[in-house]
Order: C-alpha cells, then structure tokens, then sequence
C-alpha cells in the first residue's frame, strides 16, 4: 500500500498523506542517524519520556518519536516472544515444527542452512531490536512548517477511526463481500453503505453530545421499530404521517 509507486501517485494528485514509516529499511546512514539522535537525546536526559524530530527523506518530510512507553511494550513484547521460544528450546535449538508458524515467531531465530528443521536464537537480532525499542516514525508530503511534528503525529494516531469505519463497513453494514460483478452495481452498492455509515455516524455523534451511548446493532434494531400510519382528510384530500412512538 505504502509503496513509492503508490506515493509518487498521491504527490502527482496533491493529495496529502500522513504513513507509517519503515524506519528498518531505511539506507544504512539514516538509520544510524536516527538512532544516534535518539540516543544523544536520552543521553541528556536519562528519564526521558518523550522526544520528536523531522528529518528529509526522499524528498518528503520523516517526523521520527520515541516514547518511553512505546519502548517499555516493546521491550515487554520481544520479552514474551523469547520466553515462549525457550520453552521449546533443547540443548540450544527449537524444533521449527514445534512453534507457531509467523514471521512474529521466528523473527529472532537463525536458521544454519536451507531446509533445516530446527534453529537457533539470533543474538544479533534480537540487539539490533532493541536499539529501536519506543522509536517510530512516519512520512508525509506536509512539507510546510504550517503543520508541526506533534499535529503530523497527532492526526496519525486518528488512525484508529478510519480502522473502525473499515471495520463498521465490512462486518455491520456487509460491504464486503460484494456479490455483484457489473461495475454499475458494485459502485452502487458501495454507495449505498456509504451513505448508511454517514448517516449512523452523524446520529452517533448526536447522540454523544447528548450523552448517550448507542452501538449500531442497537440504533438498527430501535429504527426496526419505527412503523408510521398514514392518514387522509377525506374533505381536503391532504395526508398526513402519524409516526409510531420514538424510545
């Protein structure tokens, strides 16, 4: 998704995009600059909590943080991961059979040659992680110092709404999957549902303001209920709608 190709795509629309950065796969000189930055940085402070800094990278503007929670989870995490390897260890090596089969499980082991069924911890690895504990970073087109290091980071961690819209339009409203084929009816049909979110979103963001808390299965299932009547004058010949009762 976060390809270059895709990118340069974005920059030839105008189109402003915030992403996450692969800061590990970064030539060997940015690497090493960030990471020297970070650690000059709680070398002057040895209780640093927090820290941020803008780079040029590419041509785009690379916004790198550390944080001293991010680097304690991380921490934790890689932690975890080699516990449950050495579980599974005997005389030094695990049996590749014996695990999870995920990058996330093998990403600390080191394989001695090809087709080998068993592997050893890697050391190197695992130092080489931890020198990346609490740092993260992320790459946009927001050139201008309009928008600073802090609102770049700040809209990025909005990032969990436009997951829950995804997630709120693919299982609640079965966008996907899609079962037509003609690109009329798909196109009408994802408009369709995105109409549905836009008007759920906007009732939920009123009925927040009036402290009230309603998910979307409940909000669908008191709409169900709503039934109106209509009636005629038989003298004017004018309709009217007589709504049921509302909860």
């Amino acid at each position: 998704m976060f390809s270059e190709e895709n990118l340069s795509s974005l920059d030839d629309k105008n189109v402003k995009f915030i992403v996450a950065a692969k800061l590990k796969s970064m030539n060997k000189i940015m690497k090493e600059e960030i990471l020297s930055d970070v650690k000059s940085a709680k070398e002057e402070d040895d209780k640093l909590s927090f820290w941020i800094k803008d780079y040029e990278y590419k041509g785009r503007r690379l916004v790198v943080s550390y944080s001293a929670k991010r680097a304690d989870k991380d921490r934790k995490d890689r932690e975890r991961l080699i516990e449950r390897i050495n579980k599974k260890m005997k005389n030094g090596k695990v049996r590749l059979a014996d695990l999870i089969n995920n990058t996330g499980t093998k990403k600390y082991l080191k394989i001695d040659r090809k087709g080998s069924k068993e592997a050893t911890l890697n050391e190197e690895k695992i130092k080489n992680d931890e020198r990346w504990d609490g740092i993260h970073g992320v790459i946009t087109n927001h050139i201008s110092n309009s928008v600073s290091s802090g609102e770049i980071l700040e809209r990025y961690r909005g990032l969990w709404q436009i997951e829950a819209a995804f997630r709120v339009n693919k299982h609640d409203l079965k966008m996907r999957p899609i079962y037509h084929w003609t690109p009329k009816r798909i196109k009408a049909h994802i408009l369709l549902c995105f109409i549905s979110y836009s008007l759920a979103s906007t009732v939920r963001y009123k009925l927040k303001q009036a402290n009230v808390k309603v998910s979307l299965d409940k909000m669908r299932e008191e709409l169900a209920r709503v039934q109106a009547s209509i009636v005629r004058d038989k003298r004017t010949g004018k309709r009217f709608i007589l709504p049921s009762k509302v909860t």
